[in-house]
């Protein structure tokens, strides 16, 4: 769903919104997050569990990369575990 969409759907200004996906608004109202749940047709875990699960994905591909990195340079793992 759009940004459009939603905020013509929960009342809410696309500028509120949009800020919140940025990053820019930390603490949305609990009105705000009960038009939101609603519209979405999802429960609050639902709706925190994605945002949780997407940091854990970012947090396991920045794992991944590290260990891909640590090894192109020739790095073995009796070299990591002597560290």
């Amino acid at each position: 769903m759009s940004i459009s969409a939603l905020a013509e759907k929960t009342g809410v200004a696309k500028s509120y919104l949009s800020s919140i996906e940025r990053g820019l608004q930390k603490n949305p109202s609990i009105q705000f997050i009960e038009k939101l749940i609603y519209v979405l047709g999802v429960s609050i875990n639902e709706l925190l569990q994605e945002e949780t699960s997407l940091a854990a994905e970012q947090y396991d591909e920045e794992w991944l990369e590290i260990v891909k990195e640590t090894m192109e340079s020739g790095m073995i793992k009796e070299h990591l575990k002597n560290t």
